[in-house]
């Protein structure tokens, strides 16, 4: 733990809140509680000066069912309950790209149910954060940039299911996006101009093309939730610095 603290205080910029961004993921009725799986850590970062967000995954070992969306449920108030009290956690997201579901280690899309599980976690996880009043502690969830016909579909059903509701409920949208890794591929332009176009693309699709079919307003604010850009055989260190860098350039400017 000293030497996780320490790293992280050499990326800490000065002045300046430095979020964290934890897993703990619901598996069944009989799994571990968030507070478990990342409670002591937390603890550790926030007396640390550090702030923390959860991610509340949504992975039932069944597959999912409308009985594990109930108990999900219940791991998302349990996790408010729990981590609210604690120094520096300000942030909750509701399930993990709950839009894919082609990987069962990365995507709550996978597991049966997901997108009600994301409907019915954010509403919980709202109202118990105004019952316990943890009002620092906002509320959000992700969408995996794709540009497949069933996005609509998944935007358009949380609106539905969701309702008002579920919108008034919502703190923040996020976006996961890898430049070159994952989606759509870069053209030929250059590694920095295809980036800014390829997160600007990215974010206008979120914010122009999908919230809306689901009523989320333009006041609800982005956030970038997972991004990267790997180093490995022709992918080095400097071309790394220059995605990230043009990533934080489009994103700073336009969004």
């Amino acid at each position: 733990p000293a030497l996780r603290v320490a790293a992280l205080e050499q990326l800490r910029p000065p002045g300046r809140p430095f979020v964290l961004h934890l897993y703990a993921g619901y598996t069944g009725a009989n799994g571990w509680s968030a507070a478990e799986q990342v409670g002591q850590e937390i603890a550790e970062y926030g007396n640390a000066g550090f702030q923390t967000e959860v991610v509340a995954c949504y992975r039932p070992v069944d597959g999912g069912s409308p009985a594990d969306v109930a108990g999900f449920v219940e791991f998302v108030r349990d996790t408010v309950r729990s981590l609210g009290p604690v120094p520096g956690f300000v942030s909750l997201q509701v399930t993990n790209e709950a839009n894919q579901s082609g990987s069962a280690n990365t995507s709550d899309g996978y597991y049966a149910d997901a997108e009600d599980a994301l409907i019915d976690g954010v509403i919980a996880a709202k109202d118990e954060i105004r019952k316990d009043g943890f009002d620092r502690v906002q509320v959000g969830f992700n969408w995996a940039y794709a540009t497949d016909g069933g996005e609509r579909a998944f935007w358009r059903y949380l609106g539905r299911r969701g309702g008002r509701r579920f919108v008034d409920d919502l703190d923040w949208v996020g976006l996961d996006a890898y430049p070159g890794t994952w989606g759509p591929a870069l053209g030929g332009r250059g590694l920095a101009a295809e980036t800014m176009s390829f997160i600007d693309g990215a974010l206008r699709a979120l914010r122009v093309t999908y919230m809306p079919l689901a009523g989320i307003r333009h006041t609800v604010p982005l956030r970038v939730a997972e991004t990267g850009y790997p180093t490995g055989p022709g992918r080095s260190d400097a071309m790394q610095v220059t995605v990230m860098r043009s990533e934080e350039r489009r994103v700073g400017k336009e969004w």
